[in-house]
């Protein structure tokens, strides 16, 4: 969604901060061996998307699904997440491919990614989501039809914008490159820092993680940055200092909200603090209990609610 363009501006802004509060060393990914950052047992490997993105106020959810081993139940904020998520997976690999393939003007781009437009309801099957009442697989598939014609004006738009500024000098390879710059699902091993061996970063781009949100914005959202950046500089041993956050809001249109952030130190000390708090919970076999509220989306409300 974002080009090199958008990218320069996100990190003028982004630099400031950076400059006001460095990164201590001591909380480097790549300094895994040693504490804070050392994890308090070497044995368990958590999932970002059970700590950071957490549905639980007391992380009841990490001692359900890995001390009594409760299956998640599917709702259907969690599957237009994941459908939201593969669209535009889907529309970024197909449209680096058609750029890369000798496409240079938008008119063409549209005119050859509209072949692709059965993907949306491919992808709904391939997720086992099939078994969805017709009423929401309806919604889903007008929800993704509108993404996926959202973004598909907006990498036409980008493509004629870096045809008209560089002519005939841009090769295929470094318009695929301005247009879409970020890589995908981009997997790293965050065993390391106490996480899954095979996280899946929505996107990285020029050592900037990139995160797609559905809804409204949340603090816990930007500790999910921090879990990609500390991962990454275990795995890779280079700095990742920025995060962009893009919450996505679908109805008639698509409506973006872009929210650039400082991966600071007080973010990262955040998400260790709550990594090895779930780590003691699940080390120790506790339950901490029933949280006062559950959201309506929590995958595990049926066994704390008994909805």
């Amino acid at each position: 969604m974002l080009t090199l363009t958008d990218l320069r501006e996100v990190l003028r802004e982004l630099r400031y901060l950076a400059q006001e509060d460095p990164i201590d060393e001591e909380l480097r990914g790549w300094n895994w061996g040693h504490r804070p950052v050392k994890p308090p047992t070497r044995y368990i490997k958590l999932p970002v998307s059970e700590l950071a993105n957490r549905c639980c106020s007391t992380l009841r959810n990490i001692y359900l699904r890995y001390v009594r081993g409760v299956e998640p139940r599917t709702t259907y904020p969690l599957i237009l997440g994941k459908y939201i998520h593969s669209i535009i997976r889907v529309h970024t690999t197909i449209s680096r491919r058609i750029v890369l393939e000798g496409t240079r003007t938008g008119t063409e781009y549209i005119s050859r990614i509209q072949q692709y437009e059965h993907t949306l309801y491919d992808l709904l099957t391939e997720e086992n989501n099939i078994d969805l009442d017709r009423e929401a697989v309806s919604k889903l598939l007008n929800h993704g039809k509108t993404l996926w014609n959202y973004l598909t004006i907006q990498v036409a738009a980008a493509i004629d914008k870096a045809t008209s500024q560089h002519g005939k000098i841009i090769d295929q390879d470094a318009l695929a490159t301005q247009v879409l710059p970020q890589v995908v699902e981009y997997v790293v091993d965050g065993s390391r820092v106490g996480l899954s061996r095979t996280l899946r970063v929505d996107a990285l781009t020029h050592n900037i993680i990139l995160e797609y949100k559905i809804g409204r914005p949340e603090q816990n959202h930007k500790l999910a940055l921090a879990a990609y950046a500390l991962a990454i500089e275990s795995s890779l041993e280079i700095p990742i200092d920025y995060g962009i956050i893009t919450y996505i809001t679908i109805n008639n249109h698509v409506r973006i909200t872009v929210e650039p952030t400082y991966i600071s130190n007080e973010l990262r000390r955040e998400f260790l603090e709550l990594r090895d708090e779930a780590i003691e919970i699940v080390l120790h076999q506790r339950d901490p209990g029933t949280p006062p509220n559950c959201p309506e989306h929590c995958p595990y409300k049926y066994i704390c609610r008994g909805e």
